[in-house]
Formats: structure tokens, sequence, C-alpha cells
């Protein structure tokens, strides 16, 4: 990409967020839809690349005194890639929630794609492709079970690399019997990403509930748990992992008292690092610092004029100690 190029990108006003409210009021709505305005609009996720700026964001819609929260990947490109991109989106996006699949916004050299719509991942949506997923899922685990219910919940989203999400279901066993199952999937980009995802969680083992020794708990009494693999689709790049019961540590935040939680979490980490399992790829000094080298030197190749600063920081780091052992980096 040019310098010019380059300096297009950032200066969109796509990245103006009183200006992308004021073009989706005008722009993203069908007449049916109904949309009186659109309100807050807050980006949840923002990369820039070689080639393109892409940005997740959130956009609160307003109709009739409800407001509704919708889901929008704005993609930046260079001027002349624009019409290109907007004729494959088009071609490959399914309908939205509500209002239009595709947004172009030429002024911008921008383009707006509606949750679910990804072309790198190609989301799985709605409660139909839920049930059947679940019901593949777990029809291979136990036989004679029905899944008459499913839903995904959107928990973790990166556009074009990675998804992450809770699938609640409604399964039924024998004559009447009905129970809630849920479970997590994650979906990748990247075909490998999946499989080593998979292949991680595999070599843990099925184990027991706990993974800590039976006297080793938190304070709460909960012992250690590492979830485990539930089962994979490597066409689709989708690993099904189980979900632990309780809540995340950004949920409590609010409500608890840090000090004895990052106690508690302090001492699961050492229990962690004194346990033992096999490494498919280990970590040295000397790996990591040529991986540091090569970086350093793509850099300075594409941004000449960054050179003199970049030498700078290989002294910095040290030498990197030779013959150190192989560890695990977190």
């Amino acid at each position: 990409m040019s310098a010019t190029d380059r300096g297009r990108l950032e200066a969109s006003p796509a990245l103006d967020i009183g200006w992308l409210e004021d073009r989706m009021s005008r722009l993203a709505w069908r007449p049916r839809d109904r949309v009186e305005r659109v309100g807050r609009i807050e980006v949840l996720y923002s990369s820039v690349g070689p080639k393109r700026i892409v940005v997740l964001y959130r956009a609160a819609l307003e109709a009739r005194g409800v407001t509704r929260h919708a889901l929008y990947t704005g993609i930046i490109v260079p001027p002349a890639k624009l019409a290109g991109l907007v004729r494959t989106l088009t071609r490959t996006a399914r309908a939205a929630p509500i209002g239009r699949a595709v947004i172009p916004l030429p002024e911008a050299h921008a383009v707006l794609l509606a949750y679910p719509n990804d072309p790198a991942l190609r989301l799985p949506a709605g409660a139909r492709t839920a049930r059947q997923l679940a019901a593949r899922l777990l029809g291979r685990r136990r036989g004679g079970t029905r899944v008459v219910e499913a839903a995904f919940e959107l928990l973790r989203y990166v556009p074009e690399r990675r998804w992450t999400a809770r699938c609640r279901c409604v399964v039924t066993e024998g004559v009447g019997r009905r129970r809630a199952a849920t479970a997590i999937v994650k979906q990748f980009a990247r075909p490998e990403r999946a499989r080593r995802c998979y292949e991680s969680l595999s070599a843990l083992g099925p184990g027991p509930p706990a993974m800590a020794p039976p006297r080793a708990a938190s304070p709460a009494g909960v012992p250690v748990r590492i979830a485990r693999v539930l089962g994979f689709e490597a066409a689709a790049a989708r690993v099904w992992i189980e979900s632990l019961p309780g809540r995340t540590l950004e949920e409590r935040l609010g409500r608890i008292d840090l000090e004895p939680v990052m106690a508690g979490l302090g001492r699961s980490l050492a229990r962690f690092h004194r346990g033992r399992t096999v490494l498919a790829r280990e970590l040295t000094p000397e790996g990591e610092r040529r991986g540091i080298d090569e970086a350093l030197e793509a850099i300075a190749a594409a941004f000449p004029d960054l050179e003199r600063r970049l030498a700078r920081i290989a002294p910095g780091l040290g030498r990197a100690r030779d013959g150190g052992p192989p560890g695990v980096l977190h």
C-alpha cells in the first residue's frame, strides 16, 4: 500500500463516530425496518493491517421506544479496491437481523457488513443452525438424544479471525425427559489454528472433573477446572468445548474484593506451573530472540524511515542466554 493510500485510510470519516451515526441513520435501513434513529455507536475492536483497516462497531438502534443492539464490521480499503469489495460482500452476504446487510460508504473508502456476515468465517446463525450443530455434537456422544431447542450467545468476536459463542440447548432423552445442555463453540478463520486448539485441549486428556490434587482447592472450596474438548469439525474450523459453571472474572470485578481473588488466582497459577504435561512446542530464549530480529528486519524493510529507531531495540533487549532451558510463554 502506498503512503498516500495509507493516509487516506487513517483519515477515513468511518473512524469518526459522529459522522458514522449520521450516515447510518440515513443509509442503513430498508422502509420496512422502521428504525427511527441510530443511537450510540461503540468501537469494540480495531485492526490496522497492511492493506485495510477493520473495525467492529456496536450500534444502538432505536424504534418505537425500544433499543436493539447490532454489530457491524467496518472495512476501510484503498479507493481502487472498494467497488470490488462491495460486489463480493453483496454477492456472499446473507440477510441481516435488521437493516441492510451491506452498507457502502464510498466517501469514507469503507463498507459496513452486518453481523453475522463474515466472508472469512462463514458463521453459523439462527436457532435452526444451532439446533442442527448441537444435534450433531450430542448425537455423536449419546445415542437417542434429540435437541429440541438451541441458540447461540455471542461471547467474543474478532472479524475475519475468530468467533466464540455459548450454545444453550434443551435436549430430550427417553420419554418426556428434558434437560438443559450447554457447550462453548469456537470457530477460526485459519483451519490450522482450530486444529491446534483441538489438539492442545485433547492433549490434556479427559481427566477427572477437577484438575487439581484432591486436597488442593481454591479458598471457596472449588477445585481448579480446565474445560475439556467435546468435538472438532475440521471442515468448518470449529471446536466444541465444555462449558464450565460459574461467572467470569470480568463479570465479577465490580462486586468482589480483588485482593483475595488475585491471591487465589496466584495460587492456582502456581499449582499449574508445578504440574506436568507434554508440550507440542517448546520456546527458548534463542528462538524468541530470532523471531524478534526477523520481525525488526521486516518492519525496517517496509518502513525505511524507522530503521534507525528499530536498530536501538535489539541492544536494549540484551543478549539471549545461550543454552537456556525451554519453557512456556504466557
